[in-house]
């Protein structure tokens, strides 16, 4: 979706608790009409949740640019930590990556950075690059998420 007429050179700022607010709802039309304009100079939150999008259209190549941006954004210099039991059976139960709140990447860079890896994963795996996505998916598979429901394992 989107309108033909917009204007995609605007440098207007995203409004990232609006994107996350609708993508959290379901409203994914509406949280494109806003995040789509958006590039790969917007904040990391606005990147990721316009890969998740673009996944969701199934714009696989288009996703896989946005997530490889948001993972190298989300995951460069932060250190694996491990969850407390209640956080790892919450974590392992869920069956996909979720929208990111614009607060995260700065009040949980870890949990930011685990699920643009995920995302970033199942982009690689639509995209047919396995071998990178094998490698991607490994420290997720050490902590017991399975990154594909109902798919090969890696």
């Amino acid at each position: 979706m989107g309108f033909l007429d917009s204007d995609k050179g605007s440098k207007a700022v995203i409004d990232g608790m609006a994107v996350y607010q609708m993508m959290s709802c379901g409203d994914l039309p509406g949280a494109w009409i806003l995040v789509g304009p958006s590039d790969d100079t917007s904040s990391s939150d606005v990147v990721y949740n316009r890969a998740l999008c673009l996944r969701s259209a199934g714009r696989s190549e288009e996703s896989l640019e946005a997530s490889r941006i948001a993972f190298r954004r989300l995951t460069e210099g932060i250190p694996q930590r491990q969850f407390d039991p209640v956080g790892t059976a919450l974590l392992t139960g869920m069956t996909a990556p979720v929208p990111m709140h614009p607060r995260m990447p700065s009040v949980n860079p870890t949990y930011a950075g685990i699920m643009a890896r995920w995302l970033h994963c199942l982009c690689l795996y639509d995209c047919g690059e396995t071998e990178e996505c094998s490698r991607v998916a490994a420290p997720l598979i050490q902590m017991g998420i399975k990154p594909f429901q109902e798919k090969e394992e890696f």
